[in-house]
């Protein structure tokens, strides 16, 4: 299924650059044409990421990395102690994150292939580039007018998808 999806969202971004060619565009649109399509290939680097770590852990729950679970275990009342605000005891628990968890993210994936030499130092900040790159759809944590997307960073997120096309 991930294949077909792939080839969906490549023909996507096919379309999203050829329509670039074929109009006169000013700067700043050319930008949003490529924005749209640097987020698609971000979602296909994301998802081969996904497959490569699916691939290199045991099923069925597929844990990739340990992380620490807290629950609280005590809650004293600061007039019981006298204090101005309430203490929680918590207890620290490690568990393995599974693929599908919450906290999987794409960040997690990276690091994973980083860690365990799936992936080389310049491949690992190549995905890392694209991580932040998709994370700028995040508006809200923009800072300055979200218009310098180009052909360079997508033929430069484009390399990504074919190094680990040869590793899922």
């Amino acid at each position: 299924m991930i294949w077909e999806n792939i080839i969906r969202r490549l023909n996507a971004v096919k379309c999203l650059t050829a329509h670039i060619k074929g109009t006169r565009l000013s700067t700043k649109d050319k930008s949003s044409y490529y924005r749209s399509a640097l987020i698609i290939i971000c979602s296909i680097v994301e998802g081969l990421a996904y497959e490569i770590v699916k691939k290199n852990t045991p099923p069925p729950d597929h844990f990739f990395e340990d992380t620490q679970k807290y629950s609280e275990v005590c809650n004293i009342r600061s007039s019981v102690l006298g204090t101005t605000s309430d203490v929680h005891l918590y207890r620290r628990q490690k568990v393995g994150l599974k693929i599908n968890d919450e906290g999987a993210t794409f960040a997690r994936y990276n690091l994973f292939l980083k860690h365990n030499r799936i992936v080389s130092s310049g491949q690992y900040k190549t995905l890392d580039w694209m991580r932040r790159e998709r994370n700028r759809l995040h508006i809200q944590g923009l800072t300055k007018a979200d218009v310098d997307y180009t052909k360079i960073k997508i033929k430069r997120a484009a390399k990504a998808i074919s190094f680990l096309i040869s590793k899922v």
